[in-house]
């Protein structure tokens, strides 16, 4: 037994006694993956791009405002200067500007040019007639496989008659 693992005699077991590590084992305390889910960067949104909903921007966006205004509102109920209808009036006015801002961002962004899916086909060298899970159409496979052996043929076919034009006007330069 060694540090209290294994067995404590190896007799009977049928095996030496020899204990090996586990190999398998993650190792603990992290390493680089630590450091990258440590990093600020790695949770930003431009370095995890996602295409969102449309519909999910925009409840984010106005979640922003309403934080943006529930902050103004404690500060004004905290310095305790105002009454209650000029708060309201005050978020009214406040909700108006951050919904202009946001406005302006929105139409910021839409100019801004996206990484589409268009430029990782690009990238990887996809063809654009691909379409996703033709690999497992039996029946498209068989067609393309028949297009295939076709087009060979047809290749085959021009040139054995190249082949014939080009021995044939040759054989006419020698006559």
């Amino acid at each position: 037994m060694y540090n209290g693992v294994g067995l404590r005699t190896p007799r009977g077991s049928g095996t030496s006694g020899f204990i090996q590590r586990n190999a398998g084992q993650l190792a603990q305390g992290g390493g680089r993956t630590a450091l990258m889910w440590n990093t600020r960067s790695y949770y930003k949104a431009d370095v995890i791009q996602q295409e969102k909903g449309k519909d999910i921007v925009e409840h984010e966006r106005k979640r922003a405002i309403e934080l943006k205004l529930l902050i103004a509102r404690e500060k004004m109920e905290d310095e305790a200067k105002m009454t209650e209808d000029e708060i309201e009036d005050e978020l009214v006015y406040l909700r108006r500007v951050y919904e202009r801002e946001q406005e302006e961002e929105v139409k910021q962004d839409e100019a801004k040019p996206t990484k589409s899916l268009s430029d990782f086909a690009k990238a990887f060298k996809i063809d654009e007639t691909y379409k996703e899970g033709e690999s497992f159409d039996r029946e498209l496979q068989v067609a393309g496989f028949v297009l295939v052996q076709v087009q060979g043929e047809v290749r085959l076919y021009t040139s054995l008659k190249e082949r014939n034009n080009t021995r044939n006007t040759n054989d006419r330069k020698e006559a």
